[in-house]
């Protein structure tokens, strides 16, 4: 995958702005504060975001409009939901060399029975 083909899955700061119905300056703000950090910068410096931070910044966007959350409030939830994300892929790393672990384990003993 070249350069090009990533920037082209990724979408300067405008149409993030637009798609969530925000301004430009309140994701700058959004970065500035610590919420969200840009996926890229073009070679002109431009800020580029791909999906998950598009997803980000709606869900910011909800928590502040529908459950009437402050930022700080904000920062503190996502770094919990950011830490049990973190946890989770662990957890699911960790649970496959055990799995063939056992499954070998099981193999053995099965041989030895025989």
């Amino acid at each position: 995958m070249t350069t090009s083909d990533i920037e082209a899955k990724l979408v300067r700061i405008g149409v993030v702005a637009e798609r969530i119905g925000i301004s430009e300056r309140t994701l700058r703000y959004y970065e500035e504060f610590g919420l969200v950090t840009p996926s890229a910068y073009s070679r002109g410096g431009a800020r580029l975001y791909d999906e998950n931070v598009i997803n980000r910044v709606s869900h910011i966007r909800s928590l502040q409009s529908l459950m009437g959350f402050n930022l700080d409030e904000i920062k503190d939830i996502l770094s919990v939901e950011d830490n049990l994300d973190q946890l989770r892929n662990e957890y699911r790393m960790g649970t496959k060399p055990k799995k063939e672990l056992i499954t070998t384990e099981m193999r053995i003993l099965v041989n030895l029975k025989s």
